[in-house]
């Protein structure tokens, strides 16, 4: 670096900076961060131009419900209607509020009147004309009209072999029961195993429906290769409980089909048939097809979303590391075998789910796992990272070309390799605000204006990553208790944690009324002479004019000294003659509305209101360093494009 040796003491030098694209930085030492950088930067938008702009705000949108613990927020979206119902969830209940309503309804739920359970937060997803609520008790449904638990489907004889009984229902192998009806029918057979094995016994049962006057059945079974034309007799008529099981040991890796022919034992002439087709028999066991998981608590998941034309559930309270994968466009039929076990022997629970092109990503507290196929015939389960994942459930999401999550060592996102997109990276990308990213498992996020916005509603706070400009802002403000985001078009809802409803609003500029303070902080300048003195004279902001008066608090330091302040504390003698100080502080750089003509102040005038001008204010002091803060709490808007400072260099 070169510098003057002699200086001229009596040359004015200005110096300014307009560049706030490198946002806020708390990670860096002052000697290693950009002029562009900030050490504090509170509720600014960096949206506009490259300024720097007070961040708009949001009003409060009376919906009725009463006070509780908010468990979420959904949009549903009816045919013909342009806007969308809102859908809440509070303290358990679910509730409704039209386009053109004023407060919100309650939506009973049939068959659940007690309501779910209240403390958790959950999901929901609209399939069609249909929106299902994992709510942790039950699978919910709602059609626009009435909300009720979901009736399970019943799959077929043939669906419940080869696809798998339905998880959903009470009693998931209870799937075919022997009935009644008017004439005898046989109405199907149960395997031991979805498929069977070369050289290894399998054991079929036979189900009949009857009429009360049959007392008496006889049981015929037979099988074939189905490629075969004719059956071949397994095991002749036999009555009653022994003819209604029957074991059978394949020899070859084939196809088979299974005949069960059952007739009234005492009148023969009364016959009926069931016919199982090509069921599989292989030479080893597939053991992913017979694998047996425990789903009884299927009805505890709060999580769900759509993939393929397949819901998917997450977050049962018995078995939390397993994904249920729904059936193929039937959303009330879950089968047993469609489970993918995300367990890392860790014994830790599913904690978010994201699609990501045309995979799934799983977290759970320490993983990062992904689900590629479309299909249970082609689902593979990888690994991507065995020591990170996500620990807020609503912190996930996607970002253009990668996945952002919170982490329990920072916020970090995937990007796949440039060579497979299978093949995902975890990255850090906190990395300027690193020591300010709270570990809050109650975070939600959302991306919007492309931006990725986390907040945090125990600390009421948001942090906004930039992410087209790779920088961060902070909003505080003690409205920010938000548990949920919810976007829909232009409008962005929020949802707090004791169940209100906030929207933003571009034309305010508090939080609920709530008049938050724009703060910003340089770092310590060297004013491009590092190692000499600067004689300071003169402080010089460019900022805009509004309809209102724009009143900045100003606070510029030489070194450690304040040589400029908005500080006008006083002292105060009491009647007993103690002294007392007040403090108090007062804006020191005015932006006025009007027509400014040299040091007068007029009003409106058909000149015109100016659009921008400079302020100045005069500053003394010797110093190596110098920084500049600027504290902005009025419910107007502001935006400021430079500042810079006059000096005079002394010798080093």
């Amino acid at each position: 670096m070169r510098q003057r040796f002699k200086p001229n003491p009596t040359v004015k030098h200005f110096e300014g900076y307009n560049d706030f694209s490198g946002g806020w930085n708390t990670e860096t030492s002052n000697e290693r961060l950009l002029d562009s950088e900030f050490v504090m930067m509170d509720n600014v938008d960096l949206s506009w131009r490259g300024s720097i702009r007070r961040r708009t705000g949001r009003v409060e949108i009376p919906t009725g419900i009463p006070a509780g613990n908010a468990q979420g927020m959904w949009f549903y979206y009816r045919e013909g209607q342009v806007a969308p119902d809102k859908i809440f969830a509070v303290s358990g209940k679910l509730y409704k509020m039209g386009p053109n309503d004023q407060v919100a309804v309650e939506l009973p739920i049939t068959n659940l009147a007690s309501g779910f359970q209240t403390e958790l937060p959950i999901e929901a997803v609209q399939y069609n004309q249909t929106m299902f609520f994992a709510t942790g008790t039950k699978l919910v449904e709602y059609d626009g009209t009435t909300a009720k638990v979901v009736e399970p489907y019943k799959p077929t004889p043939q669906e419940a072999i080869f696809i798998g009984t339905n998880a959903l229902a009470d009693n998931p192998a209870a799937w075919i029961e022997d009935g009644v009806d008017t004439v005898l029918v046989a109405t199907g057979m149960n395997p031991s195993k979805p498929t069977g094995v070369v050289n290894e016994e399998l054991t079929f049962v036979g189900y009949i429906a009857k009429p009360d006057s049959i007392t008496s059945v006889d049981y015929k079974w037979e099988w074939k290769l189905s490629k075969d034309e004719n059956f071949t007799v397994g095991r002749d008529w036999t009555n009653g409980a022994a003819g209604k099981t029957w074991t059978f040991k394949p020899e070859k890796d084939e196809e088979y089909d299974f005949k069960l022919t059952v007739r009234d034992a005492n009148d023969t002439t009364v016959t009926s048939s069931y016919t199982l087709s090509k069921y599989k028999v292989n030479k080893t066991e597939d053991k992913e097809k017979n694998v047996q998981y425990d789903v009884s608590g299927i009805h505890t998941c709060r999580r769900i979303l759509l993939h393929w034309d397949r819901l998917i559930m997450s977050g049962d309270n018995k078995n939390p590391q397993l994904l249920y994968i729904g059936d193929l466009r039937n959303p009330r039929y879950f089968p047993t075998t469609n489970v993918l076990d995300f367990s890392s022997n860790k014994g830790e629970p599913i904690t978010a789910q994201v699609r990501y092109k045309n995979m799934l990503v799983v977290f759970t507290r320490t993983t990062v796992q992904t689900m590629t196929g479309k299909s249970p015939d082609d689902y593979t389960r990888n690994l991507v990272h065995d020591g990170i994942g996500c620990i807020a459930e609503r912190s996930a999401k996607v970002i253009g070309d990668i996945v952002v999550f919170l982490s329990n060592e920072g916020l970090k996102y995937l990007v796949h390799s440039v060579f497979t997109l299978e093949t995902l990276n975890v990255k850090p990308i906190d990395t300027p605000i690193r020591s300010q990213v709270p570990r809050d498992a109650n975070a939600c996020a959302m991306v919007y204006d492309d931006q990725y916005w986390i907040c945090f509603p125990d600390r009421n706070f948001i942090l906004r990553y930039y992410y087209t400009g790779k920088v961060w802002t902070r909003d505080i403000s003690s409205k920010l208790n938000i548990v949920q985001f919810a976007v829909e078009g232009s409008n962005v809802y929020n949802l707090t944690k004791d169940g209100k409803l906030y929207k933003h609003d571009n034309t305010v500029y508090n939080d609920v009324g709530e008049a938050y303070t724009m703060l910003v902080e340089s770092k310590f300048y060297d004013l491009s002479m590092m190692f000499n003195r600067k004689k300071l004279r003169r402080f010089y902001v460019l900022a805009k004019h509004y309809s209102t008066h724009v009143n900045l608090k100003v606070k510029v330091f030489a070194d450690g000294s304040v040589v400029l302040t908005p500080d006008v504390g006083e002292a105060l003698v009491d009647e007993n003659g103690n002294v007392f100080w007040i403090e108090r502080t007062e804006p020191n750089l005015h932006f006025y509305s009007g027509t400014v003509v040299g040091t007068w102040v007029l009003g409106g005038s058909p000149l015109g209101d100016p659009d921008i001008s400079v302020q100045r204010a005069s500053i003394s002091g010797k110093c190596r360093r110098v920084k500049v803060q600027f504290s902005h709490s009025e419910n107007v808007p502001c935006e400021i494009f430079a500042y810079g400072f006059e000096f005079k260099e002394s010798k080093i």
